[in-house]
C-alpha cells in the first residue's frame, strides 16, 4: 500500500523518518534543557557544560536529585528551577557561597 504511511525498512533504515529518528537517539544537544526531560547527572552536565566540581556545588547549594537504584537523575524542571532561584539569590545583592568562604579566609 503506497502512499499510506511511512515506509519501514528494518535492514538499511533507508527512510527519512528513520533518519530523523537515528539522529536524534543518543545526542545531546549543549545548552539545551528540556523541562519535560529526565536527565543522567552526566548528560546534565554536559549539556549545562558544567564540570564535576560545578555539580557537586550546586547539589549542595540546593539543586534537587531523583534517585533509583544507584543511579541519580535530575529534572529539567529542577535544574530551571535551581538556575532561576541561584541567579535571583546573586542578582539581590547578596553574596556566593564561594565569596563568603573566600572573605573567611583572607581574615
Amino acid at each position: 500500500m503506497a502512499g499510506t504511511g511511512p515506509a519501514w525498512n528494518a535492514l538499511d533504515g533507508d527512510t527519512e523518518m528513520s533518519k530523523s529518528a537515528s539522529s536524534r537517539r543518543g545526542t545531546s544537544v549543549p545548552g539545551v534543557i528540556s523541562i519535560l526531560e529526565t536527565y543522567t547527572l552526566d548528560e546534565a552536565r554536559r549539556r549545562l557544560r558544567w564540570t564535576e566540581s560545578s555539580m557537586r556545588s550546586a547539589r549542595r547549594r540546593g539543586l534537587r536529585l531523583l534517585q533509583c537504584g544507584k543511579r541519580k537523575y535530575v529534572t529539567g524542571r529542577e535544574i530551571v528551577r535551581f538556575l532561576e532561584n541561584d541567579a535571583s539569590s546573586t542578582d539581590d545583592g547578596s553574596s556566593s557561597s564561594d565569596e563568603r568562604h573566600r572573605r573567611r579566609t583572607s581574615e
